[in-house]
């Protein structure tokens, strides 16, 4: 995590990382939505899920996200726990704390806000039916 590079917690971020590899780990960006834009809040709430679908599609056991400071509750609705021992930095620039999060494929489900975890399970589904359908198309 180039962001906390020389910083204070940036020893704290790798051994939370190096004691998670065994499990399989990505590493992803999170998003934003502008505050004008139509159905905000949906649309934040399908970027939240997204760590979750690219953790079951991937396989990996953890995810690890930069999040900004401010939106961490929304990161938390699918299970996002934020990272102990490190301290937000700047990033992109000094407008925005950035902290990380992370997500396990073993706990997101009980640490998933009630609106969010019928989506996730709904998605999944979905995504599960396309990936089989796929996998026929392509073994003719």
């Amino acid at each position: 995590m180039q962001e906390w590079a020389g910083r204070e917690g940036a020893a704290a971020l790798h051994a939370e990382i190096n004691a998670r590899l065994p499990g399989g780990v990505i590493e992803m960006k999170t998003g934003w939505v502008e505050d004008t834009a139509a159905h905000r809040r949906d649309l934040t709430d399908a970027l939240a899920r997204i760590f979750v679908h690219a953790l079951r599609l991937t396989g990996a056991r953890y995810a690890l996200g930069a999040v900004a400071q401010h939106a961490v509750r929304r990161w938390q609705t699918t299970g996002g726990v934020n990272s102990q021992g490190v301290h937000p930095v700047p990033y992109p620039d000094d407008r925005y704390l950035t902290v990380p999060m992370w997500w396990d494929r073993d706990t997101y489900a009980q640490l998933a806000i009630a609106d969010q975890l019928p989506r996730l399970l709904d998605e999944s589904a979905q995504l599960d039916r396309s990936r089989i359908h796929l996998e026929a198309i392509s073994s003719r």
